[in-house]
């Protein structure tokens, strides 16, 4: 899926990959045969220590920030930006997904490598975060989902948020689109 993403990513812009740990020595190989920069690791702090089967709870997620080559990276950003990011992690009786980022964290993402209007993809669409964050942010989303279960959550994720009903698109054409922003986005 990382030749997907440079594949459809315009070059000197950015992506936001979150992995763990165990990801550090596979990931930057295959985001650089991918045509993507590895720049950096940016660090979740969650505030909070998850439990897990390892020696050390695990307060933090790393993020590994990317962007394609082939022209200028661009960054709107503050210039005084860390790769610490200390956002509080959602309450575990709130999740609706088991990996869910909070809002907050998608919003950052979003507003330090797009401008208002353009479009922000999404291939792990979870609990619909990146949404959410696009719809506060006037970004435009688009969001793939594999599990049928999850779709139904970003759904009503999204109609619960905005207070209207979602549209369906299916068979490659977009409800209510023209076939040129349906293109831009692929």
């Amino acid at each position: 899926w990382f030749g997907q993403i440079g594949r459809v990513l315009l070059p000197g812009r950015a992506a936001y990959i979150w992995g763990g740990y165990a990801n550090c020595a596979n990931y930057p190989a295959a985001l650089k045969e991918a045509g993507l920069y590895f720049s950096q690791a940016i660090i979740w702090d969650k505030e909070h220590p998850v439990l897990t089967r390892k020696d050390f709870m695990g307060a933090h997620e790393w993020c590994f920030y990317t962007w394609r080559e082939g022209a200028a990276h661009q960054f709107f950003g503050p210039n005084n930006a860390t790769d610490l990011w200390h956002v509080k992690k959602v309450n575990p009786q709130s999740m609706i997904h088991l990996t869910e980022k909070p809002v907050e964290l998608a919003a950052r993402a979003i507003q330090f490598s797009s401008r208002t209007g353009e479009n922000v993809l999404d291939l792990f669409g979870g609990s619909g975060s990146t949404l959410i964050a696009c719809e506060q942010t006037g970004r435009r989303a688009f969001l793939m989902e594999m599990d049928a279960p999850y779709c139904d959550v970003i759904v009503l994720r999204y109609e619960k948020f905005t207070g209207r009903k979602a549209e369906r698109i299916a068979s490659g054409a977009c409800a209510s689109r023209s076939e040129t922003d349906a293109a831009e986005a692929i």
